[in-house]
């Protein structure tokens, strides 16, 4: 239930962010988007054109198509790595990482990368790993609940 509390607040920041229209993404971008979709295209079945437009309606789109490209390595990783099988626990496990890259968006990724179980742990540094070195800084990568 709690997860679900979460997920819901997720999809309300996100749709509160996009009220502001930051304008296309440049082709490299776009390819950059079509790269990430093919690596979650099992458990993230959003056509591509919706993508391309839910990331230019961001306040920020190049930081949260970083995100995206992040969340996306790091269900790679963790797949190959755990040799990940079966589409539920896939899809559950890419849930785990939008929980995990939510939790590094509200609280910041120095305090989340010690806390948590195993999964959440591993999850959080893979994130770190794939993010821009610099991304706490970025505009957009912190949300706030305010």
């Amino acid at each position: 239930m709690r997860n679900k509390v979460i997920l819901l607040i997720m999809v309300v920041m996100q749709a509160t962010m996009q009220m502001a229209f930051a304008g296309p993404l440049t082709p490299i971008e776009i390819e950059r988007v079509k790269v990430f979709k093919q690596l979650v295209q099992e458990v993230d079945r959003k056509p591509l054109h919706q993508t391309i437009e839910d990331l230019e309606k961001t306040a920020h789109p190049k930081t949260s198509l970083w995100v995206k490209e992040a969340m996306a390595q790091t269900y790679m990783d963790i797949v190959r790595e755990q040799n990940v099988q079966g589409q539920g626990k896939k899809e559950w496990l890419y849930s785990m990482i939008n929980l995990n890259m939510a939790y590094l968006q509200f609280v910041g990724t120095k305090q989340r990368m010690k806390t948590g179980n195993s999964l959440n742990v591993l999850i959080c540094h893979k994130l770190k790993e794939h993010l821009p070195p610099d991304i706490d800084s970025q505009p957009g990568f912190h949300q706030s609940i305010n």
